[in-house]
């Protein structure tokens, strides 16, 4: 009876998520940088979603929905990692977040609630390795870096994660190699 009920759900699922990716950003060229931020600093995939609304907040996600954006979140951050490479704490960050959401699924998919311990846990520590790795890094001072070296203005609505980052590349490029710009 369960492998019925788990067909089922995977089935609504596939169904759902055709529909809700033609409402989505689903590459690092058209998700804009603030939302990538947004994503990293509340752990909440619904910044995903496009809306003709700039939002500051939003609400989480339905379970469904999770489920969706999960899976969306992880072949943008893929995109970005084979694009740009990382940084080691990085790799940790988004092997805690993949934990954290197998214990979503599996909780949703065994309706079995004590695994919310398990993701309690994860997300304590994402916490401490977020905290960690943002200390000694801004993103406003990195923003001002690239506009003084390359003598542009960033907007960060309209600036997608892959056209920052390789801003980003490019201004240090010139840096190490005693060619900036000023």
């Amino acid at each position: 009876m369960k492998s019925i009920i788990t067909k089922l759900l995977l089935i609504y699922i596939k169904l759902v998520e055709k529909n809700q990716l033609k409402k989505c950003y689903t590459s690092i060229d058209d998700l804009p940088v603030f939302y990538w931020r947004k994503i990293q600093e509340t752990n909440n995939l619904s910044f995903l979603i496009k809306s003709e609304i700039i939002s500051l907040n939003k609400k989480q996600p339905s379970k469904i929905q999770l489920i969706i954006l999960s899976k969306l979140w992880k072949s943008i951050f893929d995109e970005y990692l084979k694009m740009f490479g990382f940084a080691e704490n990085f790799i940790e960050i988004f092997r805690k977040i993949n934990e954290r959401e197998t214990w979503r699924c599996r909780m949703i998919i065994e309706n079995n609630k004590s695994h919310q311990n398990f993701i309690n846990m994860c997300d304590i520590e994402l916490e401490a390795m977020k905290k960690s790795n943002n200390e000694g890094i801004n993103f406003y001072e990195t923003k001002a870096f690239i506009e003084s070296e390359m003598h542009i203005q960033i907007d960060e609505l309209k600036t997608s994660v892959a056209q920052f980052y390789s801003y980003i590349k490019l201004a240090q490029s010139k840096q190490a190699n005693g060619r900036g710009t000023n």
